[in-house]
């Protein structure tokens, strides 16, 4: 070889050693650390070396962060929001190949559940009898809106993001609301909940109103959905009335009338 070319590699191999003796010790999982010292190669190179091996430290740390991330997130998804989207599923009227929209729901369920002290399964229950047609932009034969049946005086009312009951996120706000406050006033009694979220109170209404609570157990099974339903927090409702007055009606009256087909059940 000649002299020139014999220079050249010899400078190329002292430069490109250290890198690529860092990229086989990241791909057999090694870690190269900072006392890592080669012979042939100079100062500087051996400093570049130990900064290598100190990011790919750094590197592998945070990937090992992100892996149990990623497995508390699988984990809890499994745990919360799967058997939500389950119970969603299971609607013969859905869309089977919305699966995208289930989760968005689901995740919209576990959310207000979580922050309202109530279940999702059981929220979940309501909505697919409700709604079964998971259609956000549903309207009953007396003016109620979205995938929670919400009447339109509630609209505005209840802290959520905003008063659009065609959103998604907003609509589901102002039904898991609007259920802890019927829980509430019911003093925990669930079945009694359910009626007031129908409209149901008296049973004045239809005949078969009072069939509203298995109807909603009926979607995931009574057992599952007795888990952290009841509510203990003292909720105010939207005019501030510790009692819960929103619609203005007496009480044993129809509260909720969120699904407005009190007529009609």
């Amino acid at each position: 070889m000649p002299l020139a070319r014999r220079r050249i590699s010899d400078r190329a191999r002292r430069k490109l050693g250290p890198m690529l003796l860092a990229a086989t010790c990241w791909l057999a999982g090694c870690v190269a650390t900072a006392e890592i010292r080669f012979p042939s190669v100079s100062a500087s190179g051996t400093e570049r070396v130990s900064e290598s091996g100190a990011i790919l430290v750094r590197l592998e740390a945070a990937a090992a962060r992100l892996s149990n991330e990623a497995e508390r997130i699988e984990s809890r998804y499994a745990r919360d929001i799967q058997p939500v989207a389950s119970i969603l599923a299971a609607s013969p009227f859905a869309a089977r190949e919305n699966e995208a929209l289930r989760r968005r729901i689901a995740v919209a369920l576990d959310r207000e559940a979580r922050g309202r002290g109530l279940s999702a399964q059981l929220l979940a229950s309501v909505l697919i009898v409700e709604n079964p047609w998971l259609d956000l932009d549903r309207r009953s034969s007396v003016g109620a809106v979205g995938l929670m049946q919400v009447m339109p005086f509630h609209a505005g009312k209840w802290g959520c993001a905003s008063s659009d009951l065609e959103d998604m996120d907003v609509n589901i706000c102002h039904g898991a609301r609007i259920f802890e406050r019927d829980l509430t006033r019911s003093r925990g009694d669930t079945d009694r909940a359910l009626l007031r979220y129908n409209g149901c109170v008296r049973g004045t209404n239809t005949p078969d109103c009072r069939s509203y609570p298995t109807k909603v157990y009926a979607q995931a099974g009574k057992a599952r959905l007795f888990g952290p339903v009841r509510s203990t927090v003292p909720v105010r409702d939207a005019d501030g009335q510790a009692d819960g007055k929103a619609s203005g009606q007496a009480p044993g009256q129809a509260s909720g009338q969120a699904s407005g087909q009190a007529s009609g059940r």
